[in-house]
């Protein structure tokens, strides 16, 4: 998907994204790399409990 620029003087990019504050991009990346942290974690627990029966 292409990304055209964003018009800021809007309140919407040309795309029809609402427009948030940096941090709030900042915050959703770690979050989702919190979770992807945490899936792998669970998985690495999970996966020998799951082999040995």
């Amino acid at each position: 998907m292409q990304i055209s620029t964003v018009n800021v003087g809007d309140e919407h990019t040309d795309i029809g994204w609402p427009i948030y504050p940096q941090g709030f991009y900042t915050v959703l990346a770690a979050f989702m790399n919190c979770m992807e942290i945490f899936r792998f974690i669970l998985r690495r627990m999970v996966h020998p409990i799951m082999t040995s029966r």
